[in-house]
């Protein structure tokens, strides 16, 4: 489900840029200089330009965990074979 929460339609002239188009956004637009964008045609000629979306990092919530705090509390998840527990 896409929701827009506000929509405007601004007129934008394709230009060569080289041995291509291009497209100049206007300055009231959310891009910033360097943002990637998928460009998908649809059968009709509208163009919609997607975002490229980074995959999100996570968080280490571990990072700054006292793992000393803690031992008390290991449990044993595989017995012992042999002679690993001298």
């Amino acid at each position: 489900m896409v929701m827009v929460i506000e929509e405007h339609q601004q007129e934008v002239v394709v230009r060569k840029v080289g041995n291509s188009k291009g497209l100049t956004l206007p300055k009231a637009s959310s891009a910033e200089v360097g943002d990637k964008f998928f460009i998908i045609q649809k059968a009709d000629g509208t163009l919609i330009l997607k975002p490229v979306r980074r995959p999100k990092r996570i968080k280490n919530v571990f990072a700054d965990l006292d793992y000393s705090a803690y031992s008390d509390l290991e449990e044993e998840i595989v017995p012992f074979v042999g002679k690993e527990a001298d």
